[in-house]
């Protein structure tokens, strides 16, 4: 794992190349008021609009950098090789009360988080984990039966790539699915496999992938 690299805001300029090789990551929320409002009404003798600006950038390169492959139909295509550098990172804003000089006011707090390279790599297969460190609700395991369901597409999807003609078939599946094709095609179709939420999102996708897994039954 190359150790990742923040270049700053220099990625808001657009000064990507000589950070190229690395994780570039950078980050700016500007808060403003927009405007103030004073009213007759006691119970609410002013009122504060605010808002504030957001902005995010991120390279993410791939950790065996960039490949050229020749696809079926004899064209050059330039692709990502192995999965991307880690990174996790989350950002919201809420308006929650605090206590200064004994008095209790409704501030404005804005939170992000961020974590990559060896930390990412670390927490990167315990979604749990990730989601307490960047503050984010947990999400349920997937059921038993959701998770046979990705195990027979998964099955279905090592099949494809084990064939003769394991690389064609993945570039057609990967286009029946609406996905990327090339290298790395298969790590699409199992994303989209690990995202699947419910039988009928299974149900779709096995009728996509079982014409080129014969040999592979689907529930």
């Amino acid at each position: 794992m190359r150790s990742a690299a923040v270049c700053a805001m220099a990625i808001v300029a657009g000064s990507l190349a000589a950070c190229s090789d690395a994780l570039v990551f950078g980050d700016r929320t500007s808060i403003e008021v927009a405007s103030v409002r004073l009213n007759d009404d006691v119970a609410e003798p002013i009122r504060v609009n605010i808002g504030f600006d957001r902005q995010l950038v991120t390279n993410a390169p791939a950790l065996g950098g960039t490949v050229e492959r020749t696809d079926a139909d004899g064209r050059t295509k330039t692709a990502a090789s192995g999965e991307a550098i880690n990174l996790f990172s989350s950002f919201f804003a809420e308006v929650g009360p605090e206590m200064i000089g004994g008095e209790e006011r409704n501030l404005l707090k804005v939170h992000t988080r961020f974590a990559s390279g060896a930390a990412a790599v670390e927490i990167a297969g315990e979604p749990p984990v990730v989601a307490r460190v960047l503050g984010l609700q947990e999400v349920a395991a997937p059921t038993v039966e959701l998770a046979d369901l990705q195990t027979a597409l998964n099955a279905c999807l090592v099949a494809t790539g084990t064939a003769d003609d394991g690389p064609n078939r993945i570039d057609r599946m990967a286009t029946d699915l609406g996905l990327e094709t090339g290298l790395g095609a298969d790590d699409e179709i199992a994303g989209r496999i690990l995202r699947i939420a419910d039988h009928s999102a299974y149900e779709a996708m096995a009728r996509v992938m079982q014409p080129f897994c014969p040999e592979v039954r689907l529930p």
